[in-house]
């Protein structure tokens, strides 16, 4: 794997599976972000339905709704091509979960003594952590429990399911008063 689109291609591609190794998740819906480059990478047809879907200003790359049979939710998958590049992320998966159950930092395994560090953050900030290593995905921090905002999470399980969320009341816009 060398870039991010390789990344979240494998990421959804674990996802897709019937029964993924990590959960015992049903996985009901997935959705990429509609970034230039996945829609340009050699996956763009397979990382379909390609959707924007913001959350306190930033696009996760990867949101799927899920059921487990202790829960059901929506969760967000922040992934990054490299390892070294996993502050950033947590930041990123951090404000995730203001509109989502379930927040993840998905990267591949890196090298060095920076584990002890990335896991302590994430699990200070809520976020769990998927590696992708030679043999496949492995969680090495479980995400906290879920706490979304209800409208953030209402307005992405929407936007999965192809539904055009209604545009906001402008207060005052001349517009508004032609009726």
């Amino acid at each position: 794997m060398t870039n991010e689109a390789d990344i979240v291609w494998a990421l959804k591609e674990e996802l897709a599976r019937d029964l993924p190794r990590l959960h015992p998740w049903r996985i009901a819906d997935i959705g990429v972000d509609s970034d230039g480059s996945y829609r340009n990478s050699r996956y763009a047809s397979q990382l379909e339905p390609m959707i924007s879907m913001p959350i306190r200003g930033f696009f996760p790359d990867v949101v799927c709704t899920y059921e487990s049979p202790a829960e059901s939710g929506i969760a967000a998958f922040e992934v990054k091509a490299s390892f070294e590049d996993w502050v950033k992320g947590i930041t990123q998966a951090r404000a995730y979960r203001e509109g989502v159950h379930r927040s993840f930092l998905a990267l591949p395994e890196g090298s060095g003594s920076r584990y002890s560090v990335l896991e302590r953050d994430a699990r200070e900030s809520g976020v769990g952590v998927w590696l992708l290593r030679k043999n496949g995905w492995e969680e090495i921090v479980p995400s906290a429990s879920p706490r979304p905002s209800l409208t953030e999470a209402k307005n992405l399980a929407a936007a999965l399911r192809g539904v055009v969320l209604p545009k906001r009341l402008q207060l005052n816009h001349p517009l508004n008063y032609l009726a």
